[in-house]
């Protein structure tokens, strides 16, 4: 399987890393990000602060196409793997208007850095790089 990474530079841990870290390019008008996927098309709209702080729970709703149940993780600075603190939640009805169907996931990240959110559906990887201040 390949894991497409949206970002370069973002190597290293703690808030001189997090500076450093280059976000997702392209954000629609209402926010969202457009996720760099391979095998199909993934949105990521965020509910909380950008860039995302330590220790703040953090709400971030996918649109993904592709067959099955979404999956998703979080890969740590150090290369460490995290499990949303609730999610995916299937949505049944939104105003969120992209290809594919919606889930909601909360993180809480535990330090500062960049930090790759995974969200995989069947044949569809999406990587969504993010800054974590402190």
């Amino acid at each position: 399987m390949v894991v497409v990474a949206v970002l370069v530079g973002c190597s290293g841990s703690g808030d001189d890393a997090a500076a450093r870290c280059r976000q997702s390019p392209r954000r629609a008008p209402d926010q969202a990000f457009e996720v760099e996927t391979s095998g199909g098309e993934a949105w990521a709209l965020p509910f909380g602060p950008v860039p995302a702080k330590v220790d703040t729970e953090w709400k971030l709703v996918w649109r993904i196409t592709g067959k099955g149940e979404l999956q998703v993780a979080a890969t740590d600075p150090e290369g460490g793997s995290h499990e949303p603190i609730d999610g995916p939640i299937a949505h049944e009805s939104s105003n969120f208007d992209r290809p594919g169907d919606e889930w909601g996931t909360f993180f809480r990240f535990p330090t500062p850095g960049c930090w790759k959110v995974i969200a995989r559906r069947g044949t569809t990887e999406a990587t969504l790089t993010l800054r974590v201040v402190g």
